[in-house]
């Protein structure tokens, strides 16, 4: 495996970066010695800065233990003796056996034959070693906490552990014989012991004496990338490679011999770890890329995950189209229509973003960018879910009506009507037009529109079919407004085939999103999420089945959506999103509205990358200045995962983004 150092010089200090095989890897000239990454099937990929000398690892997995390993690995080859020194400066506890310290390893396999010094947040120190590959693991318990120095000795068949409390006077912590292979690897390790969180543990004073294994030099120097490395089951990802001085590349898991530089698209159904092998007269050399495949069920059930990133960044990304279509137009700012059929009619939907409790400074920011107030509506207005809310004619507003589809809004019940007077004449006039609505009425009547947010009903006998729902988003571009996809809900009726129906549609509609490269909310992944759906009866559904409770739980439709069980510095929601369906659905509106506002409006260029914080059109060592000298902060222009902290998840942001220019 080869992995990616490059320099980053600044004014101010000089960093050596490490990327990971989970992240976006990046020129290999630099490499030697220092080589990262993730050992075992671990959920989050892990990273490495070297800035100064001092180490700061982040990682996750399960446990170094048992018959297989999970941790974050940064090594080095090792012929024969050698040994490593370093301080554990410090280690995060995401759990009380989390570990971090030194391991001589005989390979990268998990279930590799190791021998181990390490030191637990909470459980001391333990000497640990597996004699047999994928074999039980075994410890002997030593006292000591970090900060501590560690080191870890081979001589032959004898490794020998020490401890100090000032790296001069070495106690022995143990020993023992175990015939390792002569080529090893020899390195610094973190494991959170809670797969799916990082831990972060920091080294200083690394010092490994010994001979490389191999004369890194010669060897064929390879970068091997994916993008996007996270994927939804069923989207796809590019590998791309470029092997220098190699004789022969070699991909696995079927891809099989490729030429020396290309890509290639590939869809996983699961986590997978591509090697590539790249060949000459000096030996090979291999570097790995992890594809991350994520499910509904990997989802933070308490937040507004994000559904598009796959289609976001890049000039074909949806943020550059979204600032293509408003293009050339004066319209007013954050003006957001609502379109759809009853589930969009409840007053609950707009009811907090319009006056709800609990809003967090973004939230009001981003709720009075949207114009929405407890105002009643008039067609004047720009409050949006206002206007879809209010019925002022007996079975629709102004944008939805009830039991409308797509078919109704691109139907002549309602005249198409280009003229802005005569349109807002024909949606007040409830007498002619009871119930009837009109795309182009709509969009004439409202042409200062910037967004718009349409939810219909499928066709239930042909559920992918989503040509009319095409053909409205057309409408909406032509006229310079943005649609934001959002997929459609389940109901408990007495049919059994109508939710796989809504699958089949919902599957159409993440794939219209993805070719006409428009932002989505997937509401029913969240729903899902946050509760299985045999709870959604007296929850997130009425009595009826179909359209969402209006008071499940005692919460209305301005209940605090932090409140029980959340945190607003996090925006995680607590247990009224867990039961209004129509609030769930109005606050993940403004969440993603949050997002568009500051990707499409808020940015300068025209098009905007996750960690180009300079904004000079280019992700390189600039930005990472930026983020390091912010890092740990809540600096929210540099927290680009927004969790309220700059740290390794940031890093990883940045870092999948890397020399990506606009």
């Amino acid at each position: 495996m080869k992995s990616v150092l490059f320099f980053v010089i600044s004014l101010f200090f000089i960093s050596l970066i490490i990327l990971t095989p989970k992240t976006h890897a990046v020129g290999l000239s630099l490499l030697s010695p220092w080589l990262a990454q993730d050992i075992g099937e671990v959920s989050a990929p892990g990273t490495a800065l070297i800035n100064n000398g001092v180490f700061n690892l982040s990682g996750a997995g399960d446990d170094i233990w048992n018959r297989g390993d999970e941790f974050f690995y940064v090594y080095q080859p090792l012929s024969g003796d050698g040994e490593i020194i370093t301080q554990v400066v410090s280690i995060q506890k995401t759990d009380p056996w989390a570990k971090a310290g030194i391991m001589i390893r005989e390979n990268l396999t998990a279930g590799s034959r190791n021998v181990a010094l390490l030191v637990s947040p909470s459980n001391g120190l333990t000497f640990q070693q597996r004699a047999e590959a994928a074999e039980i693991s075994n410890y002997n318990s030593v006292v000591g906490t970090a900060p501590i120095w560690l080191k870890l000795k081979r001589i032959d068949d004898s490794f020998v552990a020490y401890t100090s409390n000032d790296g001069i006077s070495w106690s022995q912590a143990g020993s023992l014989i175990l015939t390792l292979n002569t080529n090893v690897y020899i390195g610094l390790v973190v494991t959170s012991h809670r797969d799916g969180l990082l831990t972060d543990a920091i080294f200083d004073h690394v010092n490994v004496a010994g001979q490389q294994s191999i004369n890194q030099s010669l060897l064929p120097v390879s970068t091997f990338t994916a993008s996007p490395v996270t994927i939804i089951v069923g989207q796809s990802t590019t590998l791309s490679w470029d092997a220098i001085n190699a004789t022969a590349v070699n991909i696995d898991h079927g891809i099989g011999t490729v030429a020396v530089s290309g890509t290639r698209s590939i869809s996983p159904k699961l986590s997978t770890t591509y090697t590539l092998r790249a060949t000459n007269g000096a030996g090979s050399a291999s570097q790995v890329v992890t594809i991350n495949v994520k499910t509904t069920s990997d989802n933070n059930k308490n937040r507004a995950n994000s559904y598009d990133d796959a289609w976001q960044d890049g000039s074909n990304g949806w943020v550059a189209n979204a600032k293509s279509i408003l293009a050339g137009s004066n319209k007013i700012q954050g003006f957001l229509l609502h379109l759809g059929d009853s589930l969009t009619r409840d007053y609950s939907y707009g009811a907090w973003a319009r006056a709800g409790n609990g809003k967090t400074v973004e939230d009001k920011m981003i709720t009075q960018w949207l114009h929405a107030s407890p105002a009643p509506a008039t067609i004047n207005s720009y409050d949006g879910f206002a206007l879809a809310t209010e019925y002022h004619c007996p079975s629709r507003s102004r944008t939805v009506g009830d039991g409308r589809g797509t078919w109704d809004f691109l139907g002549t019940s309602m005249p198409a009507d280009t003229n802005s007077v005569t349109a807002k004449q024909k949606l007040e006039d409830c007498a002619s037009y009871p119930s009837s609505l009109n795309i182009t009425t709509i969009v004439s009547a409202f042409p200062d529109a910037q967004f718009a947010i349409p939810l219909f009903n499928l066709y239930y006998e042909n559920p992918s079919n989503v040509t009319d729902l095409k053909k409205i988003l057309d409408v909406l571009i032509s006229k310079k407004i943005v649609p934001i996809l959002s997929t459609y809900t389940y109901r408990i009726s007495g049919n059994p085939s109508f939710n796989p129906a809504v699958d089949v549609y919902n599957n159409a509609i993440k794939n219209l999103a993805k070719e006409m490269k428009l932002p989505l909310i997937d509401l029913n992944a969240e729903m899902l999420a946050r509760r299985p759906f045999s709870e959604w009866g007296g929850t997130f559904l009425s009595g009826d089945g179909v359209h969402y409770a209006v008071n499940a739980g005692g919460f209305g439709g301005g209940s605090d959506p932090y409140q029980y069980g959340g945190d607003p510095s996090t925006h995680t929601t607590g247990e009224a999103l867990r039961n209004n369906g129509y609030v769930l659905r109005g606050w993940l509106a403004v969440q993603k509205m949050k997002e568009i506002k500051q990707l499409v409006i808020d940015s300068n260029s025209t098009t905007f990358l996750k960690g180009d914080l300079n904004n000079d059109k280019i992700v390189n060592s600039l930005d990472w200045s930026i983020m390091n000298s912010r890092w740990f902060t809540n600096d929210t222009t540099v927290d680009l995962n927004s969790d309220g902290i700059v740290n390794s998840l940031d890093f990883s942001i940045l870092n999948s983004n890397w020399l990506k220019t606009v």
